[in-house]
């Protein structure tokens, strides 16, 4: 097992051990909003020159059906900002994600599983690395959330999602939730309850709170021990 670290400073995210492309720095960016798609080509344009090798933003549910599980599926603005990103050098890092439907990828995995498929199946070989929802460690800590996640339903989201994923594109990789942080006892539940065979890329976000550097060194550290522990050493 790999570790993809994303640090967010500034709107920035640094990705190790991607070595598959051009540059392991990368941007978390909200393009496909309705306040930034119009500037969707020259962001990536000044992200390509600047040498970026990825962007990252959530490949949305509910942007692509407006009701999850009922309608037309319509990906003309993911098309879009795949075919320039790639066009401008830049790969796409998606976070499969839904906000207007509370549980529906823990009480509808058959539907869940359909939107995954359906999102690798269109974008294989121009997609590669594919993220388990965003932060849910503190989705899963949120009284007032409706979406939220224990460790005991993520995992079983992330193996359903890793499965589709691997059923339809063998050579994708799928990275863990983003992290907020190193939740220590979020993942190692996660480990407790068989997740070890449900990614391939362990993925945190440091955040400046983290700092100084060093203390980011022993706070990894520790995270690789804890892999360790449940056999997932690099």
């Amino acid at each position: 097992m790999r570790i993809l670290l994303c640090t967010f400073l500034a709107g920035c995210c640094a990705g190790a051990l991607l070595a598959d492309v051009r540059s392991p720095y990368g941007y978390d960016s909200h393009l496909i909003r309705p306040e930034e798609y119009p500037h969707l080509d020259r962001e990536l344009a000044l992200l390509g020159d600047a040498g970026t090798g990825w962007f990252r933003t959530g490949i949305r549910w509910d942007f692509l059906q407006k009701t999850p599980g009922k309608g037309d599926w319509d990906f003309s603005v993911y098309d879009d900002v795949i075919d320039k990103a790639l066009a401008h050098g830049v790969s796409f890092l998606p976070i499969f994600h839904v906000h207007t439907a509370p549980r529906i990828q823990v009480e509808k995995p058959e539907l869940w599983c359909d939107y995954v498929r359906r999102c690798v199946e269109r974008y294989r070989g121009r997609v590669s690395h594919w993220e388990v929802w965003n932060e849910v460690n503190i989705w899963a800590t949120a009284a007032d959330n409706e979406n939220k996640m224990s460790p005991e339903d993520y995992v079983k989201v992330l193996r359903r999602t890793y499965q589709t994923v691997k059923a339809c594109d063998p050579q994708a990789r799928v990275t863990s939730s983003g992290f907020a942080g190193i939740p220590y006892e979020y993942i190692e539940r996660l480990y407790q309850l068989g997740a070890k065979d449900c990614f391939d890329i362990m993925n945190v976000h440091l955040y400046p709170g983290m700092r100084p550097e060093g203390a980011i060194d022993a706070k990894l550290e520790k995270l690789r021990l804890l892999m360790a522990k449940y056999g997932d050493a690099q």
